[in-house]
């Protein structure tokens, strides 16, 4: 015990302290129905249940710091995957905001494109049928506030790149 305790020489040597302790036991074990026989014996067996009880405290200490270093770990991990799948979300977002977007500049392009073909298929009828121009401008203005809007549907997942890059999309 006394060798063991010896190499008990700082708080790093904690598993020299825990084996000490042990050794203490086994020790206090031995001598507990020797007791009555020996002198002395009742002071010796107190201070091994005294050393017993400080490198108890050590061992707990010991397990304690390895619990907390692995919440602390744990922790850690968990914000780190936290953060990355906010990470993803919002970039999730950004894209259906970006596909959105896209969409609606691609609708009103094409309800453009649309008034622009009928104004002009219309300028050019009109004349023909013995419109005047003012009477060609009404028709015009008629015929435009004809079309149907362009209802624009919100997309809640963009497409997939695959998708998107063969064409079928966007």
């Amino acid at each position: 015990l006394e060798r063991a305790l010896e190499a008990v020489t700082g708080p790093e040597r904690a598993a020299e302290a825990h084996a000490a302790r042990i050794q203490g036991k086994r020790l206090r074990y031995l001598l507990e129905p020797l007791a009555v026989l020996l002198p002395g014996a009742d002071v010796t067996l107190r201070r091994l249940k005294v050393l017993q009880d400080l490198l108890g405290g050590i061992q707990d200490l010991v397990v304690l710091g390895a619990t907390v270093d692995s919440a602390v770990e744990q922790a850690a991990v968990e914000h780190v995957r936290r953060q990355a799948e906010a990470a993803r979300v919002a970039d999730e977002q950004r894209r259906i905001a970006q596909y959105n977007a896209r969409l609606e500049a691609d609708a009103r392009e094409t309800e453009a494109m649309a008034k622009a073909k009928r104004e002009a298929a219309v300028r050019q009828e009109a004349p023909a049928l013995g419109f005047s121009p003012t009477e060609t401008e009404a028709l015009v203005d008629m015929a435009v506030a004809k079309l149907p809007t362009v209802e624009v549907p919100r997309v809640i997942a963009p497409p997939t790149p695959a998708a998107t890059r063969k064409g079928t999309l966007g």
